[in-house]
């Protein structure tokens, strides 16, 4: 359950171990205000972190076909050797 403060004024923000955790998942300070502003809103809160995870999935995807890259120089290294890459 998404912890929250109750301020005086009767608003809720979220508390230092929700904030936290989205510097751990790599949110930026614009994300964590952002998300601050809707900690009242389950749908939005839900909305804006698949969103993120969509995000990093992406990259995760992209250095996944980066190492790819590396993998088959390795190979290639392995199986033609090193001259065939000056060729």
């Amino acid at each position: 359950m998404l912890e929250r403060k109750i301020l005086r004024n009767g608003s809720e923000m979220m508390n230092e171990k929700t904030k936290r955790n989205l510097v751990d998942a790599g949110c930026s300070e614009e994300f964590i205000s952002e998300f601050d502003g809707c900690i009242c809103n389950k749908k939005e809160c839900i909305k804006m972190l698949a969103q993120h995870r969509r995000e990093l999935l992406g990259e995760v995807h992209a250095k996944e076909r980066n190492i790819e890259c590396l993998d088959y120089l390795v190979y290639k290294i392995g199986k033609e050797g090193i001259e065939e890459l000056s060729e």
